[in-house]
């Protein structure tokens, strides 16, 4: 799946997240779970992908998708931070360190992508 698939995924996401419950369950249908399995599928390290939901298990599990990769973004953020204010100070190979922490724990592919492409600017 290429960038322009992912960043539509991660998009369906946004915007179905950014529905309240009742607007979520009433868009609840075959397509709109199968985009969202597919956003873990190619996304989400390790994620747990299940085969039927309810509709309220749907909003359940889209408002979770959501909180957890904004979560990540933030921890992103705040890795690039951190790495930023070593490099200025020299310290090359601990920021090189705290994005691969990152990129150990995240289970965001598209963020770890980002964190790779950091520490390869490093190198």
């Amino acid at each position: 799946m290429g960038n322009e698939d992912i960043e539509a995924l991660i998009g369906s996401l946004h915007e179905l997240a950014a529905l309240d419950d009742g607007e979520l369950q009433a868009r609840f249908d075959l397509q709109c779970f199968a985009k969202m399995q597919d956003l873990v599928r190619e996304c989400v390290k390790g994620g747990e992908v299940p085969a039927q939901l309810s509709k309220s298990e749907f909003s359940d599990w889209v408002y979770s998708l959501r909180s957890n990769e904004r979560e990540w973004s933030r921890s992103l953020g705040e890795t690039i931070l951190t790495a930023e204010d070593l490099v200025a100070i020299g310290k090359i190979e601990p920021a090189i360190s705290t994005f691969n922490s990152f990129i150990e724990l995240c289970p965001w592919l598209p963020f770890i992508e980002i964190a790779k492409a950091e520490v390869r600017r490093l190198q």
